[in-house]
């Protein structure tokens, strides 16, 4: 068995924890995973709407809410946009189907065509809906970096209420409010908030506003419940792979059990559905697996508004359309992908881009890649690599745009702003997250950016090198279904709240390779005679030959396997050494 040249070295290190969890009243295992994760108090397990975070702490939601509530009662036309991702459809739905509830008559929802338009509210997209002389422009999980675009709709009249979770930049946009939990002073606790969080806490706001103010009561409208939308919230945040904090988890806890309860919106039913996941049973995995990556490719390849619309929409059979054009969309997506990773691999092993060794990160550009699927491209290759990764694809006209990902302890976005700082023509305009980040530069620039890309990677690591950690929870003795059920619901599970991760020695006593490059285990413990299925996905892009019939060390999620209605407990091995190779001090 032996590493693909191009693949990181990872080390298997166990977590520590100086937390005590006495009064957790949950199996063994999962108390020692939650004082892994800072979990010793039960009250944080209770994931009620009351240990919610007060919407007054975030900075200018009342100004934000107030020139919603005048328009709402004006009857002024309100514009929804947001970002053609996820996130970026469940926010703009919320916001929809909130102002309808509200009383709203004139309230529309336009997110930009990726590659028309490009990201955000810029000085193009806002020419384009001009013409329908929106009174109010209600931007959503993007506009902090739209300084020009914000600009333009307020020299054309209209007023301008920004939500978003990115990173701001030196200069904010001349918005009349801006909602944003990472705004410089800006005293919300959770600064992980997705933008359909943001959206969901802006519309809270309104809500009171408007209930403080009777309108609900005069109008003769029934004031809406706003948990009743906390299946756009959970299914946005854990699509976003944003960080479930304390608050985050409470949101997307709310919202599992809506849906699990059927009480969800009928278009995120339809999603699960159609990836074969059943109501009642739903967590967090299934949200970023399998309806999320659905949302995501109408954006990628088409127009995110089929998954508003399928989101909105109160006729089943037109929701039925839109499942069934999501879903083909997404296996087009997946066909694009898997081509493009090879190109990809390729030109990594070809070295036409001169990555070595010694190059601290990973910068490459092919003119027949799709710019809708670089996100995907930078997530596969920065973990094929353990290197940070900016996948580029034309945007037509002499530009790129480009998606990166980062790795542990590098924030990327600081990283664009350091390249801007030693050149102010290489970049033209970019913005994000300091794991993910997306940016625009015309195509005679790529080189002096890779070349300060480079640069910049090598002043952060100092002489060191990329750490690619697999975080073990430690050993366990059960491996039974009950244990992986008690796991599978223990969550929600998500970004810095991990789903569980194992270790131990295990031997080989069968293997075989699927399609895909899978690898199909059986394996027994040491000291056991009972045997285990495993499963190492896309192993073949990490090792090159089968393993042999021995020993090694495993580290895995332990799963609940669901084959023509049976369920067994299976290990999703996330490493894999043999254990007369392992270095000492791995663990």
């Amino acid at each position: 068995m032996n590493r693909r040249g191009i693949t990181p070295i990872r080390t298997l290190v166990r977590r520590t924890s100086k937390t005590r969890a006495d009064d957790l009243d949950v199996h063994p295992i999962l108390k020692d995973v939650y004082c892994n994760r800072n979990v010793s108090r039960s009250s944080q397990l209770e994931y009620s709407l009351a240990n919610l975070s007060s919407p007054n702490l975030l900075f200018n939601i009342e100004e934000a809410a107030q020139i919603i509530v005048d328009a709402v009662q004006a009857d002024a036309s309100i514009l929804i946009t947001g970002d053609f991702d996820a996130d970026g459809a469940t926010g703009s739905a919320l916001g929809y189907l909130a102002l309808k509830a509200f009383g709203a008559r004139k309230v529309q929802f336009l997110c930009p065509d990726r590659q028309e338009f490009g990201y955000g509210l810029s000085e193009k997209f806002v020419e384009f809906f001009a013409p329908t002389q929106p009174d109010l422009v209600i931007t959503v999980d993007n506009g902090i970096s739209s300084i020009a675009g914000v600009r333009l709709a307020k020299e054309l009249g209209m007023s301008v209420v920004v939500t978003d979770h990115h990173l701001p930049g030196d200069e904010l946009p001349v918005a009349d409010a801006i909602v944003n939990p990472r705004l410089p002073g800006d005293q919300f606790p959770s600064k992980n908030l997705a933008g359909v969080g943001v959206m969901f806490y802006v519309m809270l706001e309104v809500r009171r506003q408007l209930r403080q103010q009777q309108w609900f009561e005069n109008e003769g409208i029934v004031e809406p419940n706003m948990s009743h939308y906390l299946d756009l919230v959970a299914l946005g945040t854990i699509a976003d792979v944003v960080s479930l904090d304390d608050n985050n988890r409470i949101l997307v806890a709310q919202g599992l059990k809506l849906i699990n309860e059927n009480r969800c919106r009928y278009g995120i039913r339809c999603l699960l559905e159609e990836g074969g996941k059943k109501i009642g049973n739903i967590v967090s995995e299934d949200l970023a697996f399998v309806a999320g990556p659905r949302l995501n490719a109408a954006g990628r390849l088409d127009d995110i508004s089929h998954g508003i619309r399928c989101l909105i929409s109160e006729d089943q059979g037109e929701i039925l359309n839109f499942t069934r054009k999501l879903e083909k969309l997404n296996n087009e997506r997946k066909e694009m992908e898997a081509k493009m990773v090879v190109d990809a691999e390729r030109e990594i092993k070809e070295l036409k881009t001169k990555v070595t060794d010694s190059s601290a990160g990973i910068c490459l550009y092919n003119s027949s890649w799709h710019q809708g699927i670089i996100g995907v491209i930078a997530s596969r290759i920065r973990e094929l690599t353990g290197r940070p990764t900016i996948i580029f694809a034309s945007a037509g006209d002499g530009y790129l745009r480009g998606s990166g990902r980062s790795v542990k302890g590098l924030n990327l976005r600081d990283v664009l702003a350091n390249i801007v700082a030693l050149d102010s023509d290489v970049i033209l305009q970019f913005g994000g997250h300091a794991m993910a980040a997306g940016m625009t530069l015309e195509e005679s620039a790529l080189d002096r950016f890779n070349q300060l890309f480079q640069q910049e990677l090598l002043r952060h690591l100092d002489g060191g090198h990329w750490e690619v950690e697999i975080l073990s929870d430690g050993e366990i003795s059960q491996f039974d279904l009950e244990v992986a059920e008690q796991i599978r619901q223990g969550g929600p599970w998500g970004k810095d709240f991990e789903t569980p991760v194992f270790d131990g020695i295990f031997t080989v006593t069968d293997r075989r390779l699927l399609n895909g490059g899978h690898l199909k285990l059986k394996l027994r413990r040491a000291s056991s005679r009972e045997t285990v299925d495993g499963i190492y996905f896309r192993y073949s892009n990490v090792f090159d030959s089968l393993p042999q019939l021995k020993d090694y060390r495993l580290a895995f999620e332990l799963k609940v396997n669901e084959y023509r209605g049976r369920k067994t407990p299976q290990l999703n091995l996330v490493y894999m050494e043999e254990v007369d190779l392992m270095a000492s001090d791995s663990i």
